[in-house]
């Protein structure tokens, strides 16, 4: 019973945040975000990463949402929806491939295209490889009506990517004093 109920909440937090970006206007915001690295090379502004992966995923994240006809105010419509909605992100993002299916392969390039640094495509290879491939790639269903599986495997992928952009081995913490504008 819990755990549904967790799941029902996952994916509405996403549903909001998915929305909320939706509406960012990234058309003015800085085309070069500069990439910080701390003395030893290893630490990354992991804030530039998210802002450069954002800016390309949310083209993407709009034109699926109208591609899916899931631009509805009502949350228990969108909902399901969502999964669909991620289906089409992952393939524009080339995450899946024709098939619509997660391998070992896609997930490299998917990897590489926005981390530049080879410690945390290490780590990222090995985790989402664990928690997200093993856990759900197999059981990805292409021809699912509602794309739940889909959706199920994104919720995977935020939790570990928001993992190592929170953790101090990998990132240096966005700085206080220091804010983005979108314009």
């Amino acid at each position: 019973m819990i755990r549904p109920l967790i799941f029902s909440v996952c994916i509405a937090s996403f549903i909001v945040w998915l929305n909320l970006l939706c509406f960012i206007d990234l058309s003015e915001a800085e085309e070069s975000i500069p990439m910080t690295v701390n003395a030893t090379g290893e630490q990354i502004d992991c804030w530039g990463i998210v802002m450069r992966a954002a800016k390309s995923i949310i083209k993407k994240l709009r034109s699926c949402t109208k591609d899916v006809k899931a631009n509805s105010t009502s949350m228990k419509e969108m909902s399901e929806k969502l999964g669909c909605v991620m289906k089409c992100v992952l393939h524009r993002v080339k995450f899946v491939n024709e098939d619509y299916m997660v391998s070992d392969e896609t997930l490299s390039t998917f990897i590489h295209q926005y981390f530049p640094n080879e410690k945390m495509v290490n780590y990222l290879m090995k985790v989402i490889r664990k928690e997200c491939l093993e856990g759900n790639a197999t059981k990805l269903d292409p021809s699912e009506d509602n794309c739940s599986s889909y959706g199920k495997f994104a919720v995977c992928m935020q939790s570990d990517l928001g993992d190592i952009l929170n953790n101090p081995e990998y990132c240096i913490p966005k700085a206080k004093d220091k804010e983005f504008s979108f314009g």
